[in-house]
């Protein structure tokens, strides 16, 4: 079996070097190792656990051996987005959308030590990788104050609209897939509660593949049913304040800086789900 999404010539190779050994293991397309191959990473394969001890991306190469700690590795991404041309605009369903050209750019710079079982971040670590950088097709949906989108938004609370735009990018995220029949790793997403250049909330949903699919397009095609699907999965969805299948799962408290959770850190939403789910329905009910 040959998987087309890490079919690239450029893929880094994994070798078990425990004991002496020069063991191929797996293969990696060379922007995931970046992610999931830094050194110190743990890396899960066939149920054995490998610590990284050093990737090698000039030659392809990544090392590991046999490791028995009670936690994995979650790499800090970092993503710009740097929008190089605009196809067209047009309004849909209370939202302005833009279609076009977008280079992103992404790097892991940190990562976590997570416990088994509790998830419990025990420590942190540095990457020191360089980024990637991928020239793709995005469809961004504006905020803008004009709009029904725009005005549902300004309604929420100032403090709780930075929580509102991550929930809405898991949710998007989530049932995009189910109207484009492709799978959730076709598509990325990316908030940004104030986008430099549109000068307003914007949402962008992009192919992960350089040069595109034709997903954005597919999007913007079924944008009134993708964005109403949003609003049935969340109002159908039998949890009480969010899972991974909805807005995604409600954290036990804000995550501060030095790992943790800091009660009084930034304000938490009473529900939510409830919240996004009153959120989606003032938009798009105004805009139906």
């Amino acid at each position: 079996k040959v998987s087309l999404r890490s079919s690239a010539p450029g893929n880094i190779v994994i070798v078990d070097t425990t004991q002496g050994r020069q063991t191929v293991i797996g293969e990696m397309d060379k922007p995931s190792a970046k992610l999931l191959l830094y050194d110190e990473a743990i890396y899960i394969h066939q149920g054995n656990q490998y610590i990284v001890k050093r990737l090698d991306l000039e030659n392809q190469r990544c090392y590991v051996e046999d490791t028995d700690v009670n936690y994995y590795t979650d790499s800090i991404v970092k993503t710009d987005i740097k929008v190089l041309e605009q196809d067209s605009r047009q309004s849909t369903t209370g939202v302005e959308t833009v279609i076009g050209d977008i280079l992103v750019r992404t790097q892991a710079t940190k990562f976590k030590k997570l416990k088994f079982g509790t998830h419990e971040n025990i420590g942190y670590g540095e990457i020191d990788l360089p980024p990637e950088e991928m020239h793709t097709r995005s469809v961004v949906l504006l905020f803008a104050a004009g709009t029904e989108a725009g005005r549902a938004f300004a309604q929420v609370a100032e403090l709780e609209q930075p929580i509102i735009m991550q929930r809405l990018g898991t949710l998007i995220r989530n049932i995009a897939p189910v109207f484009l029949l492709c799978d959730p790793r076709d598509l990325g997403v990316s908030e940004r509660l104030k986008d430099p250049v549109f000068q307003c909330p914007a949402l962008y949903v992009y192919d992960s593949y350089p040069g595109g699919t034709g997903l954005s397009e597919g999007f913007l095609e079924n944008a009134v049913a993708i964005l109403h699907g949003a609003l049935e999965l969340v109002a159908g969805c039998s949890c009480s304040q969010g899972c991974p299948s909805c807005i995604g799962p409600v954290a036990a408290g804000p995550v501060v800086e030095g790992g943790g959770t800091d009660q009084t850190a930034r304000p938490r939403l009473g529900n939510p789900k409830e919240s996004m789910r009153e959120f989606l329905k003032h938009w798009l009910g105004k805009a139906e």
